[in-house]
């Protein structure tokens, strides 16, 4: 299987392979906790309840008492690998035995928001799947959703998850198949917007939504144009047609924007383009994040970084959105966001713009004595985990 560009991140390990490989061994069985015997019975629990449901071991007891220190936990994955959904569903729980209210933050752009919103609480399946199915993670992604739609179902409303999609509309039949269903409306639109609302209404999205014609491309960056130019002198016009969704609209109309400008995507070609993005999704996040209240973010390891990593190919330093919510002053959860990396054994990295570990580390992965997924927690006084630690503070061996 194959790695996608640029979901990788920090540098490369300068360490000798094999001497990493064999301490990492050595770490995992001979590591001894030092809780208390209150703590070490929590942890015993929640050991049981993981190795019960699921295909995964924890290794330490200190894990449990980091997840109380923390108000949001990035879950740094490759897309696209089996397993991620499982992994991702388990931290959703052990965050909720904590907090019986979790914020989700997605990346996944605003106009599927309410495809989501509607599946997990039950509503329609068809939609969900063909819109998701646009998406680089989509398949295995399912997984998660599926059982967060069967916990809440089963959940006699105990829990609440809320979601939060925080990406910039990159996939455009996504953006105007949701925009032709905010403006199809019982009421015609003023004069003055009835010219782009009924052009948008025409649009014939393709079947194949991740595909989009280079005629129905440039359809769609020509009416995010005019629909800009409108909102300059037409906003209460807007605003009066679309009542409640107006909000939904603006929001997705200035993440398009954002969208054009960021294509062509290419990770080893523009580091604009990337910081454009982060920048977004951190704007996105922050009208989302309240303090004291818990956080998941669903996302791809590209964007989960707690330290600015350099760029090889650009010669730039990257700050991820999940760096920026953990430093910047305005950020309402400063030092309070912990990131896991979840690695697939056996997976080829293909060099983007920086690495986190070798090929060859992580074959040599698959050969640890687990046949176990396995969630270490990196906060160890002299591990060799430390070239990690700057980074991320938990890593996840994915073994489905």
């Amino acid at each position: 299987m194959t790695l996608k560009k640029a979901e990788w991140v920090v540098f490369k390990n300068s360490r000798n392979t094999t001497h990493f490989f064999l301490s990492l061994v050595l770490f995992v069985f001979l590591m001894v906790p030092s809780e208390s015997n209150a703590q070490s019975a929590q942890f015993s629990d929640l050991e049981k309840f993981v190795d019960n449901n699921y295909s995964m071991k924890l290794r330490d007891s200190l894990f449990l008492d980091s997840l109380n220190k923390k108000n949001i936990f990035f879950i740094g994955e490759t897309h696209s690998y089996k397993g991620n959904g499982n992994i991702q569903f388990l931290i959703l729980q052990l965050l909720l035995k904590r907090d019986k209210k979790i914020h989700l933050l997605i990346e996944a752009p605003y106009s599927l928001k309410k495809c989501y919103s509607d599946y997990i609480y039950g509503g329609d399946t068809t939609v969900f799947f063909k819109l998701s199915s646009a998406l680089d993670n989509s398949y295995y992604d399912t997984f998660f959703y599926r059982n967060l739609r069967n916990l809440i179902a089963t959940s006699g409303g105990n829990i609440e998850i809320d979601i939060h999609m925080i990406d910039i509309e990159q996939n455009f039949n996504l953006t105007f198949y949701r925009l032709v269903q905010l403006f199809d409306r019982n009421t015609p639109p003023p004069k003055s917007i009835e010219g782009i609302v009924g052009k948008i209404k025409q649009i014939n999205i393709p079947d194949k939504i991740k595909t989009i014609p280079k005629d129905l491309y440039k359809k769609y960056t020509t009416y995010a144009s005019d629909l800009q130019k409108l909102l300059k002198n037409h906003s209460k016009d807007f605003s009066e047609f679309l009542g409640d969704d107006y909000a939904e609209f603006i929001t997705i109309e200035e993440n398009l924007i954002i969208g054009i400008k960021t294509k062509p995507y290419k990770y080893n070609v523009s580091y604009k383009r990337q910081e454009l993005r982060e920048v977004a999704m951190y704007n996105n996040s922050l009208k989302y994040i309240k303090m004291n209240e818990v956080y998941m973010g669903h996302v791809g390891a590209y964007h989960a970084p707690l330290k600015p990593v350099f760029l090889p190919i650009s010669l730039r330093i990257k700050k991820s959105l999940a760096f920026q919510l953990n430093e910047n002053a305005d950020s309402p959860v400063r030092n309070k966001v912990s990131s896991f990396l979840l690695i697939y054994p056996n997976q080829e990295l293909k060099q983007a713009n920086f690495e986190i570990i070798t090929d060859e580390d992580v074959r040599k992965m698959a050969e640890l004595e687990s046949n176990k997924s396995t969630i270490i927690y990196l906060n160890q006084k002299k591990s060799e985990f430390d070239y990690l630690l700057p980074y991320f503070d938990y890593l996840i061996i994915n073994r489905y």
